[in-house]
């Protein structure tokens, strides 16, 4: 299983069972081999691009990290968010994920806590430390799950 990032430049791959980020392409050019970005992940999930940072759920550690596409430095920068392990009967459980508005807000999936929370963007003068959280991901949850099954 693996997860794609990418704008008109750049793209990322989360290899998840390895839990290594790879950019696979950079400044519009294919890398060949792909170029290792970031490892070590408890269980990563999800990614987004913004700009020249990955932002990576990691369920193993109920985080949000970036990574530096440039440096390769992983930081913390958003933590105790409530992400489910796994569901027992299911190989993955609910994959949490992670999205960048046009404005730069960072939205997250917490399937856990059954939250969306939202990291205005920075230049909107709030941190990531001060998420609004939606509480309508069990309903969502629900109606994918029935359109799924239901056909």
């Amino acid at each position: 299983p693996a997860f794609l990032a990418g704008d008109d430049d750049n793209v990322c791959l989360m290899d998840v069972l390895n839990k290594t980020v790879f950019q696979i392409i950079a400044n519009g050019t294919i890398l060949s081999p792909p170029v290792i970005a970031a490892t070590g992940f408890g269980a990563p999930e999800g990614i987004a691009l913004r700009g020249e940072t990955l932002l990576v759920v990691d369920g193993g550690r109920e985080t949000l990290e970036e990574v530096d596409l440039i440096s390769g430095e992983v930081q913390t920068i958003a933590t105790d968010l409530g992400f489910f392990l796994g569901i027992p009967g299911l190989a993955f459980g609910f994959a949490n994920d992670v999205v960048v508005d046009h404005s730069g807000a960072v939205y997250v999936n917490g399937d856990r806590a059954n939250v969306i929370y939202k990291f205005p963007s920075e230049n909107q003068g709030t941190s990531m430390a001060d998420p609004t959280v939606f509480r309508p991901l069990f309903s969502i949850l629900a109606a994918v799950s029935m359109a799924f099954f239901v056909g």
